[in-house]
């Protein structure tokens, strides 16, 4: 008897396990037809019945099609939430299709009628107003404070015109038609939405937004479709402004399809925060910072007093910050695992939720490896000279996401640190005006340490006091988008022009580098390597640059991201592979056991011949 019973338990769940695999595939399926309309209607075509919140679309839309049952209810109900926003958007069976048609699009008479169509200059985004990424309708008024409506100016010289369109299959065997231009006039852009179809979903989205039992909005990743539109948001907006897709190790469909089966399984709010990461880690852009700030995340609050290093496939204790570990930790010890899982292991799975290049993951799993929660312990076993020693380390230091690579517990005061040869971290320290005229007139060699982040803006000032001619880079392009899929781009180029001022100064210019040098690090060190006004030596930098563009998503999330294609001066590639350093140095487990500096030596040794 019992045997029959667990024979009976054992199909009902495997009857039951097949029958929710079916409904998530189903569910997946719906979602993607949903996300490729959504961003197609909402940054391509120019209708002036879209909603004002898009956000809540997302949600709404995530909702009806977590129902949706076959083909024939997926296109009913996409037709129900578009078509009351973007009328003359069609969805179809590829077995039946529909068909464009211009006269549908085309007034009566045109007078006074403009061409309406986006122009986007990467993606301007909800909040986040940097003054690089521009979206605007061509020949559409915005609103200024007092109310009074204002012409805007042409973003772009190009543009779509009535009678061009997309038609595309959103999943297989199910196709849209989205024109890209429509004709408008002062009132209304042709023809008009349904005005009871459009009030009566702006009802039923703001009525569907999830509440609590007491009522109260519930606008967080602990409920599905919250975090179903989140991917729904982050995707299109990646999928359509993402500069570097050719660079990513996984498709654009290969992650939407990941993300929407984990966030389905996922149960709270901390559980999607690791899926956005592992949304964004394939696409391979270290300017990729995904947060929650609800206050929940607690994975970085605190850390161990060490600094680590990877040498030689080896995981390694750089410095000791706590003096009373001194007796029983030493720079060099190799950790041989943390919480009992190989340190390889451990720095392993945190790149697998970082994004960028092989270097600067390392950079930035290594600086975060040991950090987690507030009063906390972490148990190492660390192993020195083949002696292995258990202990228990307390998290009793601030954890950090990014440390400068130069930081150390004994920095190198800024001056003279050989005869005729000046020391300068720009981590930590500023040029003053009165040292181009002072210590950097007179040096004979001058060492920037720029393995980290500039302190301030004007490190920039020293490229004029280095060049002898006028140059103009041409090293940042923002994209010029007015079709899908990062099709068909132009670039806006950079405009800018670097003039020689005076003092010149005439000594030996060294960088010291490494892949914590990222961003605005790389801009500076890019003008001295391509226009060959310093030796750089180290390691190579991270291979991020360009201005970042940031998505502000339900539930207090936020994911940032490049939004310009960033090169050489020379037109070579930058992304990942980074600035390379004239002079390789690559510091080994003696230098660090011995607490040397082997590339600010190697720079020195260079630097007083």
């Amino acid at each position: 008897m019992l045997k029959h019973f667990s024979l009976l338990f054992l199909f009902a769940s495997l009857s039951f396990y097949n029958l929710q695999a079916q409904s998530t595939s189903r569910q997946i399926r719906n979602l993607e037809a949903f996300t490729r309309l959504y961003g197609f209607v909402q940054y391509f075509h120019p209708a002036d019945e879209a909603p004002r919140d898009w956000a809540i679309l997302a949600i709404y839309g995530s909702q009806q099609m977590l129902k949706v049952k076959d083909d024939a209810e997926l296109i009913s109900v996409l037709k129900s939430i578009f078509i009351p926003i973007a009328p003359t958007v069609k969805v179809f069976l590829n077995s039946s299709p529909a068909h464009f048609s211009i006269q549908e699009l085309t007034p009566e008479n045109l007078r006074g009628y403009q061409t309406i169509s986006w122009q986007h200059i990467g993606f301007e985004l909800p909040i986040f107003k940097n003054g690089t990424y521009w979206s605007r309708r061509l020949n559409r008024n915005t609103v200024t404070e007092p109310g009074a409506p204002v012409p805007q100016i042409p973003l772009l010289t190009k543009h779509t015109a009535v009678g061009e369109y997309l038609q595309q299959e959103i999943v297989t065997g199910i196709s849209c038609i989205v024109p890209y231009a429509l004709y408008g006039n002062a009132a209304q852009t042709y023809p008009k939405a349904d005005t009871v179809a459009n009030q009566q979903l702006t009802a039923a989205m703001n009525t569907a937004l999830p509440k609590n039992p007491e009522g109260k909005l519930m606008i967080t990743g602990d409920v599905p479709e919250i975090r179903l539109a989140d991917i729904i948001i982050t995707w299109n907006i990646l999928k359509h402004s993402f500069p570097y897709w050719e660079d990513a190790s996984a498709s654009a469909q290969e992650i939407l399809t990941a993300a929407f089966t984990k966030a389905m399984a996922d149960q709270t709010s901390h559980d999607f925060l690791n899926t956005l990461k592992l949304m964004c880690a394939p696409l391979n852009d270290g300017h990729m910072f995904i947060e929650l700030s609800d206050g929940s995340d607690q994975s970085n609050e605190a850390s161990a007093p060490l600094i680590l290093a990877r040498i030689a496939g080896k995981v390694l204790v750089k410095e000791v910050l706590d003096s009373t570990l001194i007796k029983v930790i030493a720079r060099g010890d190799i950790i041989d695992s943390i919480n009992h899982i190989s340190a390889a292991e451990a720095l392993s799975g945190k790149e697998t939720y970082l994004s960028g290049s092989s270097q600067w993951k390392e950079s930035k799993g290594l600086v975060s490896l040991l950090n987690g929660p507030e009063n906390t312990d972490i148990s190492l076993v660390l192993d020195r000279k083949g002696t292995k020693t258990s202990l228990i380390l307390a998290r009793n230091v601030k954890g950090v996401g990014y440390r400068n690579g130069s930081f150390t517990k004994s920095p190198v005061k800024r001056g003279w640190v050989k005869p005729g040869v000046f020391y300068l971290n720009l981590s930590t320290d500023t040029i003053s005006e009165q040292q181009y005229e002072k210590e950097l007139a007179i040096a004979k060699a001058v060492i920037f340490d720029l393995r980290g982040y500039p302190a301030s803006d004007n490190a920039f000032n020293l490229i004029p006091h280095l060049l002898t001619q006028t140059v103009n880079p041409q090293t940042f392009f923002t994209p010029e988008i007015i079709y899908p899929d990062m099709q068909q781009l132009t670039y806006e180029k950079d405009p800018t022009q670097l003039v020689p001022v005076s003092p010149h100064l005439k000594a030996k210019i060294y960088f010291l580098v490494d892949a914590t040098a990222q961003s605005a690090s790389e801009t500076l060190l890019s003008r001295m390597k391509d226009f060959k006004l310093a030796t750089l030596i180290g390691q190579p930098t991270s291979g991020t640059n360009g201005s970042m563009n940031m998505i502000y998503l339900p539930g207090r999330y936020s994911v940032a991201y490049t939004g310009m294609l960033v090169k050489n001066n020379d037109g070579s590639k930058h992304h990942l592979k980074g600035i390379i350093p004239d002079i390789i140095v690559n510091p080994t487990i003696q230098g660090i056991s011995s607490g040397r500096d082997e590339i600010l030596e190697a720079a020195l040794k260079i630097a007083t011949k």
